[in-house]
């Protein structure tokens, strides 16, 4: 199963931080399910 698989059957990605242009431009998602695994700033 892949990603565009999962978001086909209805399934959302949890969203656990957003970067654009090397900036972090927010966190946790308060509308899709929690990331498996969350991020870090390192």
């Amino acid at each position: 199963k892949d990603m565009l698989e999962s978001i086909h059957q209805g399934n959302l990605p949890g969203v656990g931080m957003t970067v654009i242009d090397g900036v972090v431009r927010s966190h946790r998602s308060r509308n899709t399910p929690p990331a498996e695994t969350l991020p870090e700033v390192v």
